[in-house]
């Protein structure tokens, strides 16, 4: 039977020549590859460890300074080829193979060299050690992923120092210039001279952006030059030029402040304002963009424009703003401290007392207790809960936290309302109130000694350590009504609005560890819940905020939300109208109902 000759293959074209073969198994990484030998291999490996020698060793300062007295700390290898007479050994792989058959030192990885065995004989110098290179050495050595040039100033360190300013420097930002151009040349040269990391980038990026700046990057990127923008664009010169800055001033805010300029009694819609706009960018943007749980995250955010604001001050870029410049600086270490306590109190509040109302009386904490205990096999979160695990509260442990709340602090008549549905029916107990409402903290107080000593006796007469852990002291956070300016407003009757906005003062309990993370003029977004008998509670935080938290309109108007009015369609527009449609008397008609048009006058 004869094969079919469009699916056959003969043996000559089945055959592969070996060499051309590539076995995938057959593969190995550069590191595990095989390196020729050396031509000068003896002299390497005699010079070597003569650096490393008895002989050498104890008298050589600059390298004891990197092994140690006793001699055997790695060395980088790129060091060692940096030597006089170890500069014409290359390439470096090729002399890290002759090192391994050493008997003096041993080769520890890829970049690093140490001696085998520690020095023997006494020192004759003192080691000559470079602390800022053996910090980073030791730093490189702990954190593979780092490189020298990560660890290389960055120009936003707290104690980095700026140059003197050259004449060329201050004609830049010479007074009589406009504010715009000045500040833009601001932002060119500051980031020029300063070394961002991703992070460090980002920050400033975000920063700008909310503070009226454009990302021209898109442009930068694709690679059009000044002439190719003037010409395919139709920019003039200057316009070219603001395309290719990294960063400039939007349009919308360069009108608005031009035309306040112009007429000073007209209502701008953006003014210059660096105090408002530093509280603006720390109490919401950067809260919402960066992870402020992060301790290291809020000392770069707080850094970045400490950096920017000392730049201009220095420079003297506006100096008809330096008042602002200094009071927003100012508002950089208020949020260092606070957004670090905010973190803390976020994960902490409401409280116990508060969970515990909020378990008995349901609220949100209702039915929200889970363990490793009361998880049973066939439960559906039976398999995610450890042992150990903890969430929300018990009905036992809200009982015994509400009942030494109120014995503490509650009042006679609180006391025996609270006494009486905890024995009977705590069911049937409803909330008079519920209402979402914004706190601002006005006053912090401790628990009492009176209280303090109430806890201790309670706490002593419980065995279980658990429990005695729930009953804590508790202070007071005092707080009056704040009108949170992200709520959606309220359809409330007159009378109702009245009530909400009287100004009344409310006093929360919270446990006595939590109360050094709550500050003056923190605010809080919420939800509050009270009974009949006046006892009220924290149902839910929905959010946190610093004590100079500013609601700007900023993201809406020149961020990434902002409304941007097309321009005149481009040349690709309208080859593609004109492949679909036809342009008649100024409107644009498809080809398909200018054909029926025409049908319906010729019939």
């Amino acid at each position: 039977m004869s094969s079919d000759p469009l699916t056959s293959v003969s043996a000559t074209e089945r055959k592969q020549d070996p060499e051309d073969a590539v076995s995938i198994s057959a593969w190995t990484p550069p590191a595990q590859q095989q390196v020729e030998p050396h031509a000068r291999a003896t002299e390497i490996l005699h010079q070597v460890e003569y650096y490393f020698s008895d002989e050498n060793l104890p008298g050589d300062s600059h390298l004891l300074g990197f092994t140690g007295r006793d001699g055997t700390k790695p060395v980088n290898l790129s060091m060692i080829l940096n030597f006089k007479k170890m500069k014409q050994y290359r390439p470096k792989a090729a002399v890290r193979e002759v090192l391994k058959s050493s008997s003096v030192v041993e080769v520890v990885d890829t970049n690093h060299i140490k001696r085998r065995y520690p020095l023997t004989t006494p020192l004759l110098v003192v080691p000559k050690v470079d602390e800022a290179r053996a910090r980073r050495e030791i730093t490189l050595a702990a954190n593979p992923h780092l490189t020298k040039n990560m660890l290389k100033s960055t120009g936003f360190e707290p104690n980095a120092t700026e140059p003197p300013l050259t004449d060329e420097e201050r004609s830049l930002y010479d007074p009589s210039f406009d504010f715009i151009d000045r500040i833009q040349t601001a932002v060119k040269y500051f980031a020029s001279k300063r070394k961002m990391h991703q992070d460090l980038r980002q920050i400033f990026e975000k920063f700008l952006l909310f503070g009226g700046f454009i990302n021209n990057a898109q442009n930068i990127q694709s690679g059009m030059s000044k002439e190719e923008l003037k010409k395919q664009e139709g920019l003039t010169e200057a316009q070219a030029k603001e395309q290719l800055e990294y960063f400039s001033v939007s349009d919308a805010v360069v009108t608005a402040i031009s035309s306040s300029y112009e007429d000073e009694t007209k209502n701008s819609e953006f003014v210059v304002d660096f105090e408002g706009l530093a509280k603006g960018f720390l109490s919401s943007e950067f809260m919402a963009s960066f992870d402020y749980y992060d301790e290291k995250m809020v000392k770069k955010g707080t850094q970045v424009l400490r950096s920017f604001y000392n730049y201009l001050l220095l420079h003297r870029v506006c100096p008809e703003y330096d008042e602002q410049l200094r009071a927003a600086y100012s508002i950089c270490d208020v949020a260092e401290t606070e957004l670090n306590k905010l973190a803390v109190a976020d994960k902490c509040l409401p409280g116990a007392f508060n969970a515990a109302c909020s378990t008995l009386f349901k609220g949100s904490y209702v039915g929200l207790h889970r363990d490793a205990f009361s998880a049973a096999p066939d439960d559906e979160d039976g398999g995610w809960i450890m042992q150990g695990d903890n969430i929300g509260l018990s009905g036992k442990d809200a009982r015994i936290i509400f009942s030494a709340g109120i014995a503490a602090y509650g009042t006679d008549e609180q006391y025996e309302k609270a006494e009486t549905f905890l024995k009977d029916d705590i069911e049937h107990v409803d909330c008079v109130t519920h209402e979402g409402i914004g706190l601002e903290v006005m006053s912090i107080e401790l628990p009492n000694k009176k209280a303090v000593e109430l806890y201790e006796r309670l706490n002593s007469t419980e065995t279980d350590s658990y429990q005695i852990a729930c009953i804590q002291p508790m202070g007071w956070l005092v707080c009056k009504p704040w009108d949170v300016p992200i709520a959606a407003p309220k359809d409330l009757p007159e009378h109702a609005k009245a009530k909400t906005s009287c100004g009344e003062t409310s006093v929360f309990l919270i446990e006595q560890e939590v109360l050094p993370f709550c500050f003056e003029g923190m605010k809080i977004d919420c939800t509050v819940k009270q009974l009949d008998s006046g006892i009220k509670w924290i149902d839910t935080i929905d959010s946190l905020f610093p004590s100079f938290y500013t609601w700007l309109p900023n993201e809406n108007l020149c961020g990434k939300g902002a409304w941007k009015e097309p321009g005149p369609p481009k040349e690709w527009m309208l080859r593609q109208i004109q492949r679909s449609g036809k342009v008649s008397e100024g409107a644009i008609v498809s080809a398909q109902m200018d054909d029926q048009s025409t049908n319906a006058v010729g019939n």
